[in-house]
């Protein structure tokens, strides 16, 4: 959903991110095929994307958030204010929820089986 803004693109974690056809094609040469699928969203993660995209920085510069080694601005902190406050009220597990429901979730898990 949040393509090249998704904050937990980075190596070495994500070396290659699975659609559905590209799973089934690699399944299938591994002799299995795809059950189902679904996405699995931490609520946390989806706050730490909300304030990613508060915060990201041009691009080479540190992340005032990630890496304190650049001061947030009157803006941003009051953003990553009320995220948190969002967040400790549950909100934004219903929204990752919803996200979820939809397949725009940020896990996506494959469940395989033997052909």
């Amino acid at each position: 959903m949040f393509g090249t803004r998704w904050e937990h693109w980075h190596t070495p974690y994500h070396l290659q991110i699975f659609s559905l056809a590209s799973m089934r094609m690699a399944a299938a040469k591994a002799g299995l095929t795809v059950e189902r699928s679904m996405t699995v969203t931490p609520s946390a993660w989806l706050q730490y994307q909300w304030i990613h995209l508060l915060t990201r920085p041009r691009p080479a510069e540190p992340s005032a958030f990630w890496s304190g080694l650049r001061e947030m601005t009157s803006v941003q902190r009051t953003g990553t204010r009320a995220l948190s406050l969002l967040h400790k009220s549950k909100l934004n597990h219903l929204v990752s929820r919803a996200f979820d429901g939809l397949g725009l979730g940020d896990n996506r898990l494959y469940f395989l089986r033997k052909s």
